[in-house]
């Protein structure tokens, strides 16, 4: 997520923000301390391919993004 994030020169706020990722998520996402699961890999790898094309879909639809829980993480399991 975050070279996703870096690519597109955003600050981690604004990402969260413009994406619908509760800022806490993106933060663990970020720093190892929980893993993406399926669906939301697949909207991180739609958004590094097609950003733009995913501005507009939410914009279009009058979509509010998620801006609170702990949705879309899976808790990093421990070392075996």
């Amino acid at each position: 997520m975050r070279a996703i994030r870096a690519s597109q020169k955003l600050t981690q706020a604004a990402f969260a923000a413009r994406y619908g990722f509760p800022i806490g998520t993106l933060l663990d996402l970020e720093q190892g301390r929980a893993r993406p699961d399926a669906s939301t890999r697949a909207y991180l790898v739609v958004i590094s391919q097609e950003s733009a094309a995913v501005r507009r879909a939410l914009e279009a639809t009058g979509i509010e993004p998620l801006r609170h829980g702990r949705q879309g993480v899976q808790p990093k399991e421990p070392p075996a």
